[in-house]
């Protein structure tokens, strides 16, 4: 097919609209356009598409998170089908590809032209904060776990309107598990754990650049890494070693330096958060007592915050202004919250007995859960797990979930960042 070209254009503009060219009546070709729309540093630009073509499916629209064809993709879709459309960028361009194809048939033109039939996508730019939200997600277990598997993803998450995309990487992704993000380098930081590899790896915001940080055959042959957490502030990285039963400190320079912050009494590590400000890390071991632990980042002072009532408690973040600490768990199917030294445990939202929580973030006033558990009958008369993505609002007198997200995937970790909180809890 002959495409007309010359229809590309640059939008720099805080606001206008995409109107695709007219072509002649006899042309039996089809039109590609490329537009790229760029505003300020600092600014996010809202894409709102209301119509396609009336020339039933032979238009296609295609968006992307960048400046050009190699960023992100959020959608791509033909026709009329999903709109209107609104999809709102994370930085500050988008790059939208227009297709259509004409047809013969008299029933589609008129005597002289065919039309565009005006504007197809109207955009609008606006100066706000850079927030978002990291998931780790990796195959149900009765997909492929090889690590070949387009399963295994790392999606980046818009907590306003739940849009998202899978941050592109090459195909030796493998079960990411737990996760977090240096603002000051823009890496994301994952571990990958499971029967064929076991490590941490990073990659830059784009999925360009990947890694490997450590290895646990580097380690030693015992070594489980699972739970990971960055402060950008000091540039030191921490994790659990359920294998080895430690928490471990190291440099993000020097990522082969590594010191032990706690070790005696240690069982079944899982997740880690850390409060920067005052050097401290928590952590959760799944032990006998399971239990809720912390300690100064050189390791001493370490304090049983909780050991009672916990049971797989996979998830914590932390808020230190308001001396609070969160956690989920997949045993007692509570989410729960004390200040930072165990006092004031207050049980926030009881899931039914199908609930598997998993990662927590805290994001302003909100709690983001990724949930594991939910099952349903499908079309092919099995049960197959649903993981979601949930939010639970504090401050309210009535605390429940709402859905955010569903997908087929298994949903681990979850990190939220905000600019105006350098040192973001998770």
């Amino acid at each position: 097919m002959i495409l007309l070209a010359g229809c590309d254009h640059n939008y720099t503009a805080l606001s206008g609209t995409i109107q695709p060219p007219d072509v002649p009546s006899w042309y039996s070709g089809g039109i590609a356009c490329t537009y790229v729309i760029t505003a300020p540093k600092g600014y996010r630009i809202t894409l709102n598409v209301t119509f396609m073509s009336s020339y039933s499916s032979y238009a296609c629209l295609e968006v992307r998170d960048g400046g050009d064809e190699s960023a992100p993709m959020f959608n791509t879709f033909c026709t009329y089908y999903g709109l209107p459309y609104e999809q709102r960028s994370f930085g500050n361009k988008l790059w939208v590809r227009y297709t259509k194809r004409f047809s013969w048939d008299p029933w589609y033109y008129s005597a002289n032209t065919r039309t565009s039939n005006g504007s197809i996508a109207t955009y609008t730019s606006e100066k706000t904060d850079d927030y978002f939200l990291l998931v780790a997600a990796s195959p149900r277990s009765y997909y492929s776990s090889s690590s070949s598997s387009s399963s295994h993803a790392i999606y980046r998450v818009d907590p306003d309107t739940a849009a998202y995309y899978r941050i592109p990487m090459n195909r030796t992704l493998y079960n990411p598990m737990a996760i977090d993000y240096d603002p000051v380098e823009e890496k994301i930081y994952w571990t990958e754990k499971g029967t064929i590899v076991n490590r941490i790896r990073s990659s830059s915001l784009n999925g360009r650049n990947i890694a490997t940080i450590l290895s646990a055959n580097t380690v030693n042959a015992e070594a489980v890494l699972d739970g990971i957490a960055v402060d950008p502030l000091s540039r030191l990285m921490f994790y659990t070693d359920a294998g080895n039963k430690e928490i471990v400190m190291l440099t993000m320079s020097s990522p082969r330096k590594r010191k032990i912050v706690a070790s005696s009494g240690v069982d079944k590590p899982r997740a880690v958060v850390l409060d920067p400000t005052n050097g401290v890390v928590y952590w959760t071991d799944w032990g006998t007592p399971a239990k809720i632990e912390r300690a100064n980042y050189d390791g001493s002072e370490r304090t049983t915050v909780i050991n009672s009532n916990l049971n797989y408690t996979n998830g914590l973040a932390i808020d230190v202004p308001h001396n609070k600490l969160y956690w989920v768990d997949a045993g007692t199917d509570l989410v729960e919250s004390s200040n930072l030294d165990g006092n004031g445990r207050t049980v926030l939202y009881e899931g039914l007995s199908y609930r598997n929580f998993f990662g927590l973030a805290l994001f302003q006033n909100s709690l983001y859960i990724t949930d594991q558990g939910y099952r349903r009958y499908d079309s092919y008369s099995y049960y197959s797990r649903m993981n979601y993505l949930l939010e639970l609002p504090l401050g309210r007198n009535d605390l429940n979930v709402s859905q955010i997200l569903s997908m087929s995937q298994t949903l681990n970790d979850i990190h939220a960042y905000h600019e105006k909180t350098l040192a973001s809890g998770k």
